[in-house]
């Protein structure tokens, strides 16, 4: 499906790797109307939020059962594929968080509890397969260590 594809390719990201996808002609030299279909999907998911996966390393998290992220400059990217709550619970950084959106566009709020951050973003700006969120930091993202996330 669109959203294994679009998984896979958010995984391998933040896993520091890079990803093929296997797709072949059929004898007719056309592509399978369904691969053409979710290859287009991806393909306009990364047109909002590429900044997030072209040119980017692994994040401080690994991509677990529900967020995983990337990193790039003085930026990490949060990729949000379940909101079982309203909210996404991160431990906090190491390095001061400047801001923090939606890469697609749309606001979100940032608040710190207790030794995390707390990320809460309108289930209207939510994109259904992978939200990605855009921190800005004080300083480069690339000297932050590997970093658990708690389960949802």
């Amino acid at each position: 499906s669109y959203e294994e594809c679009l998984r896979y390719l958010v995984s391998c990201a933040c896993g520091d790797g890079n990803l093929l996808m296997n797709v072949g002609p059929l004898p007719t030299g056309e592509l399978d109307p369904r691969e053409a279909d979710r290859i287009k999907r991806v393909g306009q998911w990364l047109e909002k939020n590429g900044e997030a996966i072209y040119g980017t390393r692994g994040g401080p998290f690994r991509m677990g059962n529900f967020i995983g992220s990337t990193r790039k400059g003085k930026n990490i990217y949060l990729h949000v594929s379940n909101w079982s709550d309203n909210a996404i619970t991160i431990p906090d950084l190491p390095v001061k968080v400047l801001s923090a959106s939606l890469l697609a566009g749309g606001e979100v709020t940032m608040t710190r509890e207790n030794g995390m951050l707390v990320f809460k973003v309108d289930p209207k700006l939510r994109d259904s397969a992978m939200t990605v969120i855009k921190l800005t930091l004080d300083k480069s993202a690339d000297g932050i260590p590997p970093m658990e996330v708690p389960k949802n």
